[in-house]
């Protein structure tokens, strides 16, 4: 951090990319709305012992990757005992210290959150009066672990009215909580026009069907059975797997699937908006920030596998919206899949169900409740 006394401070984690992905659409709305502003985000993680800051996101990708059911029952668990003040203690003490010590050396008008882990550091920072500053959380799920519900916050931004309503039976009033929607990057702002994608990608008429792995990644077997059941469906379906920052899983399915002329296999792209845009289908987990952005751009969207825990809540939300399929075998994503290429009505009316709940502006939106704190 260059400790230069920003207004703004964000605080994210590199627990998921969409943590940082959501700083990052903040901080562009922020400086669109007002160019003078200073800003900066910090990866919380970076204020841990280096033990913990190795060791939370190890965990938390190998429970992830190997071991789903285990990922829930740490999300379960940690939601229970989180009505023990002895265990918040606990959650609350790492990096506590070195955060109280930032915030007084920069001393911030403004601190956001993005994640729980700082969200509990900045509450009981706030309640002890070591930060006198604002403070306002953005809840980046569409269900709220308990962790998200904290005093001493300002303001929470939240997705939907749902997730508002929640926090105002647990004693929030409603002029502290707007449900603004997920802060999304600017490139996400408008739909973009398919043909146009589909000509800059350089696709022909052929169906393509878009397959993000998605930043918790996926093991190699169950990523080639997926990959094997959709290139099964038809010698004119064309497949593109984007990796994220799995860079194993890229490198193992580039070498099992060389030669395999209807798949392409990517890692990261900066663009993705326009790969999602040009698709006839996306096929992605239940990430919420990955799966707002398909919404924003109206495309037939397949959560496969989501996670237990925040993913399941996630994924039960986007079906009940009727904008999503949800599958857990390769076999059921494949027929979904068909079901979407061959019946130009579900496709049609999924667009019209996202188009209904998708929130593609709330970063703006957030960042007019920032400038309404920092002002106050």
């Amino acid at each position: 951090m260059r400790h230069d006394n920003p207004d703004v401070l964000i605080l994210s984690t590199g627990l998921g990319f969409g943590h940082h992905q959501a700083s990052q659409a903040i901080t562009e709305a922020l400086l669109e709305r007002n160019p003078e502003i200073r800003t900066e985000t910090l990866d919380y993680l970076s204020l841990l012992p280096r033990n913990l800051a190795k060791g939370i996101p190890w965990g938390h990708q190998s429970l992830a990757k190997n071991w789903p059911t285990g990922y829930g029952l740490m999300y379960r668990t940690t939601s229970w005992m989180s009505r023990f003040e002895s265990w918040n203690k606990i959650e609350q003490r790492p990096g506590l210290s070195r955060l109280g010590e930032l915030l007084e050396e920069v001393r911030p008008r403004l601190v956001i959150v993005t994640h729980p882990m700082p969200l509990m550091a900045v509450s009981v920072l706030r309640g002890e009066k070591r930060y006198l500053g604002h403070s306002l959380a953005i809840v980046t799920d569409y269900v709220v672990h308990p962790d998200w519900i904290r005093p001493n916050i300002d303001h929470y931004c939240v997705p939907t009215g749902e997730v508002q309503e929640l926090l105002m039976k647990r004693g929030f009033d409603r002029s502290r909580v707007s449900a603004t929607g997920i802060p999304l990057r600017h490139a996400f702002h408008s739909p973009l026009d398919y043909a146009t994608m589909r000509q800059k990608l350089g696709w022909d008429s052929v169906p393509h069907i878009l397959f993000i792995v998605g930043s918790q990644g996926m093991r190699p077997k169950p990523a080639l059975k997926a990959i094997d059941n959709l290139l099964s469906l038809s010698h004119e379906v064309r497949l593109v797997v984007i990796t994220a920052e799995d860079a194993a899983l890229f490198q193992h399915l580039g070498r099992r699937k060389a030669g395999e002329t209807r798949l392409t296999i990517l890692p990261y792209q900066n663009n993705i908006h326009e790969w999602m845009a040009g698709s006839d289908v996306v096929i992605t987990k239940a990430g919420a920030l990955t799966t707002s952005e398909v919404l924003s751009l109206r495309r037939p969207l397949i959560i496969f596998r989501p996670l237990p825990g925040q993913e399941t809540g996630n994924t039960r939300w986007l079906m009940n919206s009727g904008a999503a399929f949800h599958c857990e075998t390769p076999l059921d994503l494949a027929r979904a899949a068909a079901q979407l290429l061959s019946d130009r009505s579900l496709p049609e009316g999924m667009a019209k169900a996202a188009s209904e709940v998708a929130r593609p502006l709330a970063a703006k939106s957030i960042a007019e409740v920032c400038l309404e704190l920092i002002g106050s």
